[in-house]
Parts: C-alpha cells; sequence; structure tokens
C-alpha cells in the first residue's frame, strides 16, 4: 500500500464535518469585545466571517449563545486559517483550544441538536454580556 497514494484521495475530506450556522457571536481583541458571526461550527472549532482581517495563529476568546441557555458559551481558540472574501469581509477557522467542562458540554450538545435538526438557530441578535 503505498501511504501517500491514498492520503492524496483523501484530500479535501473532512474527519469532522462542519455544520452550517448562520449565527452572532462576539470575538474579543484587546480588551474590546466585537461583533462577529458563526458560519458553521464543529465539536473542534469554528468558522466565523468579520469585515477585519484577523492575525493568523493568535489566540482569541469568543463567546456565543445556545437557545437554552441563559449565559453564554466562551471559549478561547487559536486561529488556523483565514481567508479574505471579495465583499471586503474575512473568514477564519478558530480551533479550539481551552472551555470550561460546562462549556464544553453546552458546546456538544449543541451541535448535537444541529446534527440531527431538532431546532431551527433564532436569527435574531441576542445579547451576550
Amino acid at each position: 500500500m503505498n501511504w501517500r497514494k491514498e492520503t492524496e484521495n483523501l484530500k479535501g475530506f473532512r474527519l469532522i464535518p462542519r455544520i452550517p450556522v448562520n449565527m452572532p457571536m462576539k470575538m474579543q481583541i484587546g480588551k474590546k469585545w466585537l461583533p462577529a458571526k458563526m458560519v458553521d461550527i464543529t465539536h473542534k472549532g469554528l468558522g466565523i466571517k468579520v469585515v477585519q482581517e484577523i492575525e493568523l495563529g493568535i489566540n482569541m476568546p469568543i463567546k456565543f449563545k445556545v437557545p437554552w441557555s441563559h449565559t453564554p458559551v466562551k471559549l478561547t481558540g487559536r486561529i488556523v486559517w483565514m481567508k479574505k472574501s471579495t465583499d471586503y469581509s474575512c473568514r477564519f477557522g478558530l480551533q479550539i483550544h481551552k472551555i470550561s467542562t460546562v462549556d464544553q458540554k453546552k458546546l456538544h450538545e449543541f451541535v448535537f441538536f444541529l446534527q440531527i435538526g431538532t431546532f431551527d438557530l433564532p436569527c435574531q441578535s441576542s445579547q451576550l454580556n
């Protein structure tokens, strides 16, 4: 078996599929919390769209609400890729590095419910304090 040839056949294949979402969230740059939009999610990371460029490799705190909780999910992740869009926005991938046990449980439940399609996401902005 030729390992190199076998892995070339998997190019573009994801072990953990991204689940599309379209929901507001906040990210921290310096001391400011700025609005952003989550465009996809997995158990391991998030796809995020913003209006400004983000530096690759930095750790970034973020927070977002899940429909059944009054407190936001808070986590820190590392920016592992970034892509500029033609509409002057920027999309980046955030790999989760630090998350509390309670928030990790909420994240896993959220991803699970999205996968099985048990609820629709609200499109309106929500308070993220």
